[in-house]
């Protein structure tokens, strides 16, 4: 998977098809609101997988993956199952968290049914976005609507001369003008988000040709006096920029009508006019034009079965305990780990994290911190097999993923080889992860010349699951 920065040529020219026929109506899945935040403030990165769009971005220390936006939404499905496949197992093969950000309503439950066991759901009210009928824009009938028909009647009583544009062009120096009278008499200079998002209508009226979108003002004996800018998202206009001079009585509510009826095309239902961010004057503004649906985001938190294990536990059956290594146990450890040609059908060689000189062997305590590593960073789950507390072998559950299955591996030194130990210590660890961890699928494989552990999977219950030209490939689930 090849993820490349967000920015505004791939915004224009690969990405907005992606953004075109979102059904969410979402304001983050659309070209402008990509450039003017995502681009920049959080540097955003994007990977396209079989014409499916896959976003992720920074925010606060962790990152986020979006949900994931076919290129045609016919039978979405499984196109967007498949894409979230590719999310989880990019996350485990990096060892990253898997976090979801703008997450829709309309797909909460399909992901809430595959991480059900260990997800964590959160929604800020600041960042819905607020939806209306476009037409109760275009005429404001009702009751409900009369304080908007009193501000448009004042301001074309008080404004005969007032006429709402589309804008060209040429009308981009007056439009910039706009901007500055709009910078020195309308907000604070200490609202660094108000300057930020006047900064970004600027780079977007410079960089209109590069987008799908259309803006309209209004003029007032040759003056412009609001500023509206928005996009077409299926069947939703997604207004980025509303800008106005509050001098001008009635100039908010006539320009939320002039720019519904200028560009609510046939098959435009909705208005998307973004997200508050907290602002309770802009929240109060917003709510008193009634919208007709809050559009929730949601953010998924998402566990690995290891992530709320505190610590390591101990595990009896019979005559064997499954337990952390202890440091009495270094040196066999070590002998456990270091022997190169036993590990071979191992899948993995202690060299790789060697930093000492080739010819030199490493101490017991190199082969501890390994395995002290794994369980700190709570990628593995790497239990001693002890007879009569003395260690004999290691039982490992690793590559865990987000659907909650994991693979298991075992090995013994050689002098325990032969005794039924290794299905003991494997079945042991199995039912530990079903019960204790609501795994729902152990996998295990080893290298077909390796006859020994291919009978030790079986021996310990688990099924064959077939072959290619190096391993055979086995599973158990809770009811096998």
């Amino acid at each position: 998977m090849i993820w490349k920065k967000i920015t505004k040529d791939n915004i224009a020219y690969e990405l907005k098809e992606y953004f075109r026929n979102q059904p969410f109506r979402i304001s983050n899945y659309s070209t402008v609101y990509q450039y003017m935040w995502n681009a920049s403030w959080i540097s955003s990165e994007y990977a396209i997988e079989d014409d499916t769009l896959l976003m992720r971005c920074r925010y606060d220390g962790r990152i986020y993956f979006s949900f994931p936006l076919p290129l045609n939404w016919k039978n979405a499905e499984p196109k967007e199952l498949a894409a979230i496949k590719k999310i989880e197992d990019f996350c485990t093969k990096n060892n990253l968290e898997l976090n979801y950000i703008n997450i829709p309503e309309e797909r909460l439950e399909m992901l809430t049914s595959r991480y059900q066991n260990g997800i964590h759901i959160y929604m800020d009210r600041q960042w819905q976005d607020y939806l209306y009928n476009i037409d109760d824009f275009k005429d404001f009938k009702g009751r409900k609507f009369s304080g908007q028909r009193n501000h448009i009647n004042k301001f074309r009583s008080k404004y005969p001369n007032a006429q709402f544009k589309t804008y060209t062009a040429e009308d981009k120096p007056r439009i910039m003008e706009f901007f500055n009278e709009f910078e020195e008499t309308q907000f604070s200079k200490e609202d660094l988000v108000a300057i930020e998002e006047l900064k970004k209508a600027r780079e977007v009226m410079n960089d209109f040709d590069l987008f799908d979108i259309f803006c309209g003002y209004y003029e007032i004996d040759g003056k412009i006096v609001s500023v509206a800018v928005g996009e077409i998202c299926k069947d939703t206009i997604i207004e980025h920029i509303e800008k106005s001079l509050r001098e001008y009585d009635g100039i908010y509510a006539s320009t939320v009508q002039a720019f519904a009826r200028t560009f609510g095309r046939e098959g435009i239902l909705y208005v998307n006019r973004e997200e508050d961010i907290g602002d309770m004057g802009l929240r109060k503004s917003k709510m008193q034009y009634h919208p007709c649906r809050m559009i929730k985001k949601y953010i998924l938190f998402i566990d690995k079965p290891l992530s709320n294990l505190t610590k390591m536990p101990v595990i009896k059956s019979g005559e064997l305990v499954l337990r952390r290594i202890k440091d009495s146990s270094a040196e066999d450890y070590a002998r456990l780990a270091g022997d190169i040609e036993r590990n071979k059908y191992w899948g993995y060689d202690y060299r790789s994290d060697w930093k000492g000189s080739p010819e030199d062997t490493p101490d017991a305590a190199f082969f501890l911190s390994l395995v002290r590593k794994t369980w700190r960073e709570r990628t593995e789950l790497s239990l001693g097999i002890y007879l009569h507390d003395k260690l004999i072998g290691e039982v490992v559950l690793h590559k865990f993923t987000y659907t909650f299955e994991a693979e298991i591996g075992m090995r013994l030194l050689e002098e325990y080889v032969g005794h039924g130990y290794a299905q003991k210590a494997v079945k042991i660890m199995s039912d530990y992860a079903f019960a204790n961890l609501s795994i729902e699928k152990i996998n295990a494989k080893c290298y077909k010349e390796n006859s020994n552990s291919a009978a030790s999977l079986k021996a310990a219950g688990m099924l064959p699951a077939g072959e290619d030209d190096t391993y055979f490939y086995f599973y158990r689930t809770p009811e096998i």
